[in-house]
């Protein structure tokens, strides 16, 4: 029997679609050691999981009445960054798509829709998605086998529409408008951050 690739088709044309609406996007593919059991990981891409969905959301207004601290002045350009329950650096906020069932190819939401989703659900803020920038397609391979489950994590560029930071709790431990960036950021976030 053939090695099974979990979800490489549709993780190819969703990303495809990516580059060929975007300009520039950034795909790294890098293969995987799992993280937990396989087999968990294979139940979740049986069950629809592809990846997931994140947004760069910046905000500077050029009057300063957004961004300006009274006692400082300060005006700086800022981004919206989120530090999830299970880890201890920060990240563009979003997660998962929903939706998606590997029997109905392009079902369920797209990259877009599930990163605007999850900026409003984890930390109250509507944003606008102005570009795709990167793409972590990530090959999990299976250690006991030739099998792989494929995952993609898109970062969009975004700006800020309305809305005051109003964290989801089960989702994250805090978020915060940052105009310098902390020492502790997640990969998405450094990749994002070295052109910002």
């Amino acid at each position: 029997m053939p090695p099974a690739r979990y979800n490489a088709r549709e993780v190819a044309r969703r990303v495809g679609r990516l580059t060929d609406e975007y300009d520039e996007v950034t795909v790294v593919t890098e293969r995987e050691e799992p993280d937990r059991e396989f087999a968990e990981l294979r139940r979740h891409a049986e069950d629809g999981y592809i990846g997931g969905a994140y947004c760069w959301t910046t905000r500077h207004d050029e009057r300063g009445s957004e961004c300006r601290d009274a006692d400082t002045g300060d005006d700086r350009r800022r981004v919206l960054l989120g530090m999830g329950r299970d880890r201890d650096s920060w990240c563009p906020p979003g997660g998962g798509l929903e939706g998606y069932d590997p029997a109905d190819p392009g079902s369920g939401e797209t990259f877009e829709e599930t990163a605007i989703r999850r900026v409003r659900e984890e930390t109250g803020i509507e944003c606008r998605l102005t570009e795709c920038v990167f793409v972590h397609w990530a090959v999990v391979e299976d250690p006991s086998s030739e099998d792989e489950v494929h995952m993609a994590y898109v970062v969009f560029d975004a700006t800020y529409r309305d809305g005051s930071v109003a964290i989801e709790p089960a989702e994250l431990n805090g978020a915060a408008w940052f105009a310098d960036l902390p020492p502790n950021l997640h990969y998405f976030a450094q990749r994002r951050a070295a052109g910002w």
